[in-house]
């Protein structure tokens, strides 16, 4: 009895060793791996040849976030990186159409062209999401082998389109005939407004300043869009509405959300206001703040040089 427990002792004791030897071993090799990869400084991961410089779909127009007027919009896409040579070897030559786009889940198009647009009309007020897909496309089967993909969600109202042709002369806005007059003044009264996204805000903004402001006045509009298609589309709508343009300069910088308001505004009052406006009464509005009410300026400033309501919020205090 006493030999067979020294016996399984003896075993388990050797067991252990072997293990522990084992485990040396193991480390042993894995610090030569990693002192060899640090010293190397450098490991290489094989691309598949098939998906490198693959084509790739992108919507030109319309932009991501855009406005659309007039129930309609032109959508527009390119294929990059394509060659002859990739369509032949990623594409079945028996499907030709390899653009598929749908929007708001219903097919648009689906096209051959590396290249081309589609037109949609009557569409109604409201938000539409375009998912533009490369890849083969059957009525029966669907679509497969999709090699890319790109999603633009977009605005559409129904008021009517802004002709770029339209550059009439500025006519200061008289007061509405049915509101109570302004007190009397010697300054023109001057109204600053901020647009960087909406043009449709500019034509909502100038209308209910004809509607509401009991003082002679004018609209100059500060375009801080970055965009350039954008850019185009609200100093389009400022001149539609008779309204004077300033186009914010490149070298302004954008990247803090929180601070790009004041830049905006320094800038204006100095190289804006103080040249082309000096004593007269400014009024700075926000492109998505519109009157609702009568509102005199010269009423508002009589007998101050600076006056303005503080408004709190979370991040910031104004």
């Amino acid at each position: 009895m006493m030999s067979t427990y020294a016996s399984s002792e003896w075993i388990r004791i050797r067991n252990r060793c072997l293990n522990i030897q084992a485990q040396t071993i193991f480390w042993i090799v894995l610090k030569v791996q990693l002192l060899a990869l640090s010293i190397t400084n450098s490991y290489s991961i094989e691309v598949i040849p098939e998906y490198r410089n693959s084509p790739s779909i992108r919507v030109i127009s319309p932009l991501q976030g855009s406005y659309n007027s007039g129930g309609r919009c032109e959508i527009s896409w390119l294929i990059e990186n394509f060659s002859p040579q990739a369509s032949s070897m990623e594409f079945n030559a028996s499907i030709t159409d390899h653009v598929i786009i749908f929007v708001n889940g219903i097919k648009a198009i689906s096209s051959p062209e590396v290249e081309g647009n589609v037109f949609m009309q009557q569409l109604s007020a409201g938000a539409y999401r375009i998912d533009a897909m490369l890849g083969r496309y059957d009525e029966l089967d669907g679509i497969t082998s999709v090699l890319s993909n790109h999603v633009v969600e977009f605005f559409v109202d129904l008021q009517p389109p802004i002709s770029r042709s339209i550059s009439s002369t500025f006519t200061p806005y008289q007061p509405s005939v049915t509101s109570e007059r302004g007190i009397q003044t010697d300054r023109d009264i001057i109204i600053f407004t901020y647009h960087c996204n909406r043009p449709n805000f500019v034509r909502m903004q100038a209308n209910a300043l004809r509607v509401f402001m009991q003082d002679r006045f004018a609209v100059v509009v500060i375009n801080d869009a970055q965009a350039p298609d954008m850019r185009d589309a609200i100093s389009d709508a400022a001149r539609s509405v008779g309204a004077a343009v300033h186009e914010t300069p490149d070298y302004l910088d954008h990247s803090d959300p929180g601070e790009v308001v004041g830049r905006v505004v320094t800038w204006s009052l100095q190289h804006v206001a103080l040249r082309h406006y000096p004593g007269a009464l400014l009024l700075l509005l926000e492109g998505d703040m519109f009157p609702v009410a009568p509102f005199s300026v010269a009423r508002y400033m009589h007998g101050y040089a600076l006056a303005g309501v503080q408004q709190g919020r979370r991040h910031a205090t104004s």
